[in-house]
C-alpha cells in the first residue's frame, strides 16, 4: 500500500497523484498534507522489504530520483510513502 503526502503548497496535489497511481493499477490508502509544504524534492520511502515491481512502478510513473530504504521521520502502517516535493508540480 502506498501512503501520499503533499509537501507543496498546492491544494490537491496528493489527491490527484493518488489518482494517477490508482489509474496504473497501484493501491493508494491514504493521501494527505506534510509536516511541511517547503519540500523541494519528491522522497520515496521504501519500507515494503522487497516489493521492487511496486517500488520501480512509483519510481516510474512520478519520475523520482530519491529512494530511501527505512522507515521516515512519522508512523505509517503503509508499505511506500511518498513525499510530493516543488520537482512533482507540473
Amino acid at each position: 500500500t502506498i501512503q501520499i503526502a503533499n509537501g507543496t503548497g498546492v491544494p490537491g496535489l496528493a489527491e490527484k497523484t493518488a489518482r494517477e497511481l490508482t489509474s496504473r493499477g497501484l493501491k493508494v490508502s491514504l493521501f494527505s498534507n506534510a509536516d511541511n509544504n517547503n519540500y523541494l524534492t519528491s522522497v520515496l520511502y521504501d519500507k515494503s522489504q522487497n516489493k521492487t515491481a511496486t517500488r520501480e512502478a512509483i519510481i516510474s510513473i512520478l519520475k523520482l530520483s530519491d529512494v530511501i530504504t527505512g522507515p521516515p521521520n512519522f508512523d505509517s502502517q503503509t508499505d511506500f510513502i511518498i513525499i510530493l516535493g516543488q520537482d512533482s508540480i507540473k
